[in-house]
């Protein structure tokens, strides 16, 4: 699980940041042999698994006992946390730019992306979604 929150991570930083660009692809090459075989590639995985307990180190030695026996399940959780976040923001994203707010057309509230994306063009972007809209 650790190549997968590895690849989501370093794949979004490498998009802005050349340099998380070789440990994405070594992170996605990680989470492909995964999926293939059941094992991941030991060295990426001792590699980023010792940087973080390496650096839990230096501030507390209980703190970097606790990540070594439970990092597995840590990692999990994050993982967890970072998909469903990113498919609720692409409901709300949808559903801002196909109605106008974020919880749908049954919902007349506010949306807090339409104080940021005070753009011209989302009526269009709006308008081009109703189109493929059923009824």
């Amino acid at each position: 699980m650790l190549c997968l929150l590895s690849f989501l991570v370093f794949g979004f930083l490498g998009i802005f940041f050349a340099e998380y660009r070789e440990m994405a692809r070594e992170a996605f090459g990680c989470m492909v042999q995964r999926a293939k075989t059941g094992s991941c590639d030991a060295d990426f995985e001792d590699r980023m698994r010792s940087t973080i307990i390496g650096k839990a180190m230096d501030r507390s030695p209980r703190l970097a006992s606790f990540l070594n026996s439970y990092l597995d399940y840590i990692t999990w959780v994050l993982a967890g946390i970072l998909i469903l976040s990113a498919a609720y923001a692409g409901v709300s994203i949808f559903n801002y730019l196909a109605y106008g707010n974020c919880n749908g057309p049954a919902s007349n509230a506010g949306c807090s992306i339409a104080k940021a994306a005070n753009l011209n063009v989302t009526a269009e972007i709006r308008e081009s979604i109703r189109f493929w809209l059923p009824g």
